[in-house]
């Protein structure tokens, strides 16, 4: 597929991030369920032995990436925290051909935690990966297109209306 418009590559870059978060999350869903009903953090934070256990991504994580626009693209934990929920924040860098960079972040619950201790594993990641159909978003588009150019006729015939009257 050749990527054109600018729409075309957000939805891209969405898509992959969706598919990508997605993964993280079932990898880190799968790693946290032995910690459930054990201490996960002190006053410093996470506890070492569950960092070191949950924390490394695979090395199987491959974003596709656009020809021609895209150089490569990186998979950045930002944080893996608990307070009351257990959550992670996933960034995903694409760096442009240009030399730019454009992120997508966002941050995902895992779990909830009380007194320091992981309770629950929460079963769902709270995004729709479904990747977004580029020819879809264009026919909402163009309906929108179409919706305003109906208002913008039908002000204009009020106001033209309105102006018969002032005469009256």
């Amino acid at each position: 597929m050749e990527y054109i418009t600018d729409l075309e590559i957000e939805i891209h870059m969405q898509n992959e991030f969706n598919r990508v978060a997605s993964e993280v999350y079932e990898h880190l869903k799968e790693k946290s369920q032995p910690f459930i009903g054990k201490k996960i953090t002190t006053l410093k934070g996470l506890t070492q032995k569950f960092n070191d256990y949950v924390r490394p991504l695979p090395s199987y994580y491959n974003v596709n990436l656009l020809p021609g626009i895209h150089s490569s693209a990186k998979i950045h934990y930002i944080s893996l925290t608990a307070d009351s929920n257990l959550y992670v924040e996933v960034k995903l860098a694409f760096n442009l051909k240009n030399g730019g960079c454009v992120y997508r972040s966002n941050t995902f619950f895992i779990g909830k935690v009380v007194d320091g201790v992981l309770t629950e594993v929460f079963e769902s990641l709270n995004i729709d990966a479904t990747p977004i159909d580029y020819e879809a978003e264009i026919m909402k588009i163009e309906e929108l297109r179409r919706l305003e150019s109906q208002i913008y006729t039908i002000k204009t015939a009020i106001r033209v209306d309105e102006s018969a009257y002032k005469y009256i």
